[in-house]
């Protein structure tokens, strides 16, 4: 069986539902003795020597793996978009970058303004686990959409999650 403009979102929402299983097992894996010797300034310092050892650590190395699971789902999604939306839709090019700019200023919301009032009102692992959900069921449905206005309406989590992810993400990794 053929699954061809399918297999794009079936894999990014499998790679979803692994990042969501590994987020939902975080948790701080440091006793808080240690988490104060490391302590500078606020901050809680990984000492890694080398890709190594920072993907080894109990800190960042779950957000490395993290990040690279998304940016690689991300970056399916995104190359395999236009392909998609003729495959599936029917949609030309012009069409097709119309629809991906909309998913792009979802996307700059979440990080330009909707971040602060998330991370304020919610804890971080709360808001990627529930992102990563998102993401999970989202791709899963794009892969069964028939209609511009369906991938139009589902871009608005897709987008939202996505900017979420990445923004959430980035902010552990440098904390």
């Amino acid at each position: 069986h053929s699954y061809g403009w399918r297999l794009p979102p079936i894999l990014a929402a499998a790679l979803s539902g692994i990042n969501l299983v590994g987020v939902l097992f975080m948790k701080e894996s440091l006793p808080k003795a240690n988490r104060k010797a490391l302590d500078v300034g606020g901050v809680i310092v990984a000492e890694c020597n080398g890709i190594k050892d920072c993907l080894l650590d109990a800190q960042l190395g779950p957000l490395l793996w993290m990040r690279f699971c998304y940016m690689l789902l991300f970056t399916m999604f995104e190359s395999a978009f236009g392909y998609f939306t003729q495959g599936a839709l029917g949609l030309n090019s012009k069409t097709s970058n119309y629809v991906l700019s909309w998913f792009a200023f979802l996307y700059a919301l979440v990080q330009g303004t909707g971040i602060k009032r998330l991370t304020a009102s919610h804890p971080e692992l709360t808001l990627l686990s529930t992102a990563f959900a998102t993401l999970a069921v989202s791709f899963a449905v794009v892969s069964m959409i028939g209609t511009c206005m369906q991938l139009i309406v589902l871009l608005v989590p897709l987008g939202m999650a996505c900017g979420l992810c990445n923004t959430v993400i980035t902010a552990r990794v440098s904390k």
